[in-house]
């Protein structure tokens, strides 16, 4: 079987309870149309540079997912998945 870019939809695995539900929503919005990670990481690149969300949160990429972490403690708080539908 062949994956194309249109079998692989990025998921959003977070707390929507949490201190940062806003901030990792948003941060989503911004490469929610990406369906590659590589493309999505990417991207987010250009606008955050060295990884830095905010003061707060940082990001990197681990396999087929983008990890948001939080700054001081490295704990993951969300991930973005790239897996095939």
């Amino acid at each position: 079987m062949i994956l194309t870019e249109r079998d692989i939809y990025p998921i959003l695995e977070f707390d929507r309870n949490g201190k940062h539900s806003f901030t990792i929503q948003l941060f989503f919005d911004e490469i929610k149309e990406f369906s590659l990670c590589w493309l999505a990481e990417e991207e987010l690149e250009h606008r955050y540079p060295n990884h830095v969300i905010n003061k707060e949160l940082r990001y990197r990429r681990n396999g087929n997912k983008i990890e948001i972490l939080e700054a001081k403690t490295k704990s993951n708080v969300a991930q973005i998945r790239y897996t095939p539908l």
